[in-house]
């Protein structure tokens, strides 16, 4: 099934929200852009943003004179997401649509604050039918089992009361004037990439098995150089996510990855060096491993990819 959006003539992504601040920008990437070369402090304060842990990516796509946005992930609480929203001057109001990567809250606990800065009704929210339920880890020790419960996201009536209009499939679609493709449940084809051991949902009135975190999703844009790739925390694996939006669009090329990968903890050495391999055959121009990814990945992923490597921060703007 080939679900290929638009190729725009320009894209500009903003992190919003990330684990980092770092604003020296990329020695060899012009496009690029610190806050201190795209903020104005007039009436802004781009020196003052704050880092948190979680993901909140702005995207705006241009084709000749339309354009569109897409809000990908909303930061762990809504206090962070506006004050970096206030903090980098950013206007909001022409927001086409939400995408929720996951139903996890590092995710998810600004939506419900940013629809009502938002301020207009039915704004498309875009879910898996998964996120919403209450999620767990559950972890055997020789003393019993330990249980970690994740703090609780939003539920359906209160995305509705603060102006969203959830739109809840598990098959890919395509939003923003048909120029983002967020997809469906990416298929785990992998042997590596294996989820979130331990990890468990609500469903139904029970605990089930959530290792796979089946919702899981990540967005696409196409450009003349190829696929722009954005993930919240990959938690289908980076690999399955690109391997699946190629399949889904069927453009071989891919031009940037960026994204939280979950790669954290040197216990992952072995799926780390696995997902270096295959992201050198795959060949990114550009690659923003933040969020969830660890430092000893990005290490790693910065000695791999030389050229490629960019370090991730809170008001960052990535233009192509």
């Amino acid at each position: 099934m080939n679900i290929c959006p638009r190729r725009v003539d320009r894209v500009e992504i903003i992190t919003l929200v990330d684990n980092v601040i770092e604003n020296s920008g990329s020695r060899l990437h012009d496009n690029v852009v610190p806050v201190g070369k795209w903020v104005s402090d007039e009436n802004t304060s781009p020196w003052n943003t704050f880092a948190g842990h979680g993901l909140a990516t702005l995207i705006r796509t241009y084709i000749e004179n339309d354009s569109y946005e897409a809000l990908y992930d909303t930061g762990p609480s809504g206090e962070i997401l506006l004050h970096n929203v206030k903090a980098l001057g950013v206007d909001l109001s022409a927001i086409d649509a939400i995408v929720m990567s996951h139903g996890h809250w590092d995710h998810f606990r600004g939506l419900t604050t940013i629809l009502a800065k938002i301020g207009r009704q039915d704004v498309p929210v875009y879910l898996h039918p998964r996120m919403l339920v209450k999620r767990r880890f559950v972890i055997k020790t020789e003393q019993g089992e330990r249980v970690r419960t994740l703090p609780p996201v939003c539920s359906l009536d209160e995305i509705i009361d603060a102006g969203g209009s959830p739109r809840s499939t598990i098959q890919p679609v395509l939003i923003a004037g048909d120029t983002i493709l967020r997809t469906g449940e990416i298929p785990r084809k992998t042997k590596y990439e294996k989820g979130v051991p331990n990890h468990q949902a609500f469903v139904d009135g029970e605990w089930i098995d959530d290792s796979k975190v089946i919702d899981d999703n990540c967005v696409v844009i196409r450009t003349k150089r190829g696929l722009i790739i954005v993930t919240g925390c990959a938690h289908a694996g980076v690999i399955n996510s690109v391997n699946e939006a190629i399949r889904l669009t069927g453009v071989n090329k891919v031009h940037a990855i960026i994204g939280g990968f979950h790669l954290g903890g040197k216990r992952n050495k072995s799926r780390v060096e696995r997902t270096i391999k295959d992201l050198l055959a795959i060949s990114p121009a550009m690659i923003v491993p933040c969020h969830c990814t660890g430092a000893f990945a990005q290490h790693l992923m910065a000695n791999a990819f030389p050229r490629a490597y960019v370090t991730g921060s809170v008001g960052n703007l990535y233009r192509f």
